[in-house]
């Protein structure tokens, strides 16, 4: 199966490649108050497509989007919406014999469902489905189109 690795803050991340659409430039977000689960809405090809705090999500110290950074364009479900990184790295093809179970992560962070040993250090596999629960696809339908 092959996944594509991207990095927040100098931690590894990875989602299944079926699930990513595309990879573009950071482009300006159009803040929505009092959301701590999205960073706000971008227009992509006249869709508004919900940005996902990505720092959030992982527990990480929010920093703000810089020019350098990439927006992962990930279809959840109907839905497609945005996952910030500061790189995307590679696309890896491993087996699902080679990824570890994630059980010590669950309790800090429900999304991980595996963790890939690589030469150069861990990834954590996310896992978009329990990424994008009935809170989550609800705040999509409410702020995506």
């Amino acid at each position: 199966m092959k996944h594509l690795i991207f990095i927040i803050q100098e931690h590894r991340f990875a989602i299944k490649l079926t699930d990513v659409e595309r990879v573009i430039r950071a482009v300006e977000v159009t803040p929505i108050p009092n959301q701590s689960k999205l960073l706000g809405v971008i227009n992509i090809q006249g869709a508004i497509t919900p940005v996902i705090n990505t720092y959030s999500l992982f527990n990480l110290t929010l920093s703000e989007i810089g020019i350098n950074d990439r927006f992962i364009i990930v279809r959840a479900g109907k839905r497609q919406a945005v996952l910030v990184a500061n790189e995307v790295d590679e696309v890896i093809e491993k087996d699902w014999q080679e990824i570890k179970n994630a059980e010590k992560f669950q309790d800090r962070v429900e999304i991980i469902n595996g963790v890939l040993k690589l030469p150069d250090g861990l990834v954590l596999i996310v896992d978009l489905e329990k990424l994008f629960s009935a809170d989550e696809e609800e705040l999509l339908n409410l702020y995506g189109q």
